[in-house]
């Protein structure tokens, strides 16, 4: 089957979120039904241009081969038709596909759930009509056979009738998500990318994910409340102070750090463009540049210490250059000769920025071998002091 082709990852999440940004193209953030990033994929063994380039969640995808790079494979679960619904020759071409799905995915999720069954698992409920109703018809040639059959014939449909519904025990079909996402998604996708709106649905997806690894089959979904009842009934033990940072307060202030990143981001984009003199545009873009690399690196995946290490940025050094670009602008017709030296030397300051922001840069993204090296000397330690205790 050709659902076992062989594709070369292009791209992540973040590239294609930041692709969608820089060309100015709406783009849905991540996938709605499985709470997974997104990616975009080379099939290598693509028969025509149109079929080049495959979008898809990143769960319905799976490590294939090592051979000449990391090849991946659709994995066995996922629906073949929403590959070849999200394949095209050009990435805008497959976003835009990546947009009509997902927007299709929240209307039927808004649906009441015997509608939403038969939208999600119709083709799957044919196919095992016809499957097996060709099967008994082969069988039914046989004389014996045909008389099982004929006798036992409620039984039967009782069976195909639990063979059609199984996966009522196996999936939630939606009920984690919350309405006002669905509706949020259910809407017409714009053409150009939305700031506000972007922000708006990756605000929410550190909140689906959860609810997506906690998700239960329709028919257990009665439980979650006992156990959430029985949850609470319990008192909860003393934190232990390494456990504070993963508090919900915690969380909602790197979710706020995350935010309002963004948006200066956004500012210092629509400050930058308003500056006519090339060289300080060039500044301008150097940092923003270095502002989307630590946005990056404080994405979804990040640790929240990670976050923690952005909030000068987001709390000085941002606020210092919007302020730097605010009073540049402010001074732009002024044809004194204080106001033209006092635009070369903020120009002078936003050039110099650069390297701060590439420094912290560095001071986010290094944490984590600063951790691994602690670690490493603990366990340094720990083998030296056994060693001695042996001599």
């Amino acid at each position: 089957m050709r659902q076992w082709n062989q594709f070369r990852l292009l791209g992540d999440g973040d590239f294609l979120r930041n692709y969608a940004r820089e060309h100015n193209l709406f783009i849905y953030p991540y996938d709605l039904l499985t709470g997974s990033d997104m990616a975009l994929f080379e099939d290598l063994e693509a028969k025509t241009s149109a079929e080049q380039y495959l979008i898809c969640a990143l769960s319905d995808v799976k490590l294939g081969s090592d051979t000449g790079g990391k090849l991946y494979k659709l994995a066995p679960q996922a629906l073949y038709k929403n590959a070849t619904a999200c394949r095209g020759a050009t990435y805008e071409e497959v976003l835009e596909l990546w947009n009509e799905r997902m927007r299709k995915q929240a209307e039927i999720l808004l649906k009441p759930l015997p509608r939403r069954f038969l939208a999600l698992e119709g083709g799957a409920i044919i196919i095992n009509v016809l499957g097996w109703g060709l099967f008994v018809l082969m069988l039914g040639f046989i004389p014996f056979v045909y008389d099982f059959l004929k006798e036992n014939a409620l039984v039967i449909i009782f069976i195909l009738l639990c063979c059609n519904l199984e996966h009522l025990f196996l999936s939630s079909y939606g009920e984690e998500i919350p309405g006002r996402t669905l509706e949020l998604w259910a809407r017409p996708a714009q053409g150009n990318f939305s700031e506000s709106l972007y922000r708006q649905m990756m605000g929410e997806w550190e909140e689906l994910k959860e609810r997506h690894d906690k998700a239960l089959p329709y028919y257990l979904l009665w439980k979650r409340g006992q156990l959430r009842g029985a949850a609470e009934e319990v008192e909860p033990a003393e934190p232990e102070p390494a456990a504070i940072p993963a508090e919900p307060g915690y969380r909602d202030y790197c979710r706020e750090i995350k935010a309002k990143l963004a948006a200066q981001i956004e500012d210092i984009a629509e400050q930058g463009a308003k500056i006519s003199d090339r060289s300080v545009k060039r500044y301008v873009e150097d940092i923003l540049k270095i502002l989307r690399e630590i946005q990056q690196a404080v994405s979804m995946g990040a640790s929240e210490a990670q976050i923690i290490r952005a909030r000068k940025v987001v709390t000085y050094w941002n606020e210092e250059t919007l302020s730097l670009l605010a009073n540049y602008l402010l001074l732009t017709g002024n044809s004194s000769q204080e106001a033209r030296d006092t635009q070369e030397s903020i120009a002078t300051l936003l050039h110099d920025m650069a390297p701060v922001y590439r420094k912290e840069l560095d001071r986010i993204t290094a944490s984590h071998t600063l951790e691994i090296k602690a670690s490493m000397a603990v366990l340094q330690k720990e083998i030296e002091e056994a060693l001695h205790k042996e001599k």
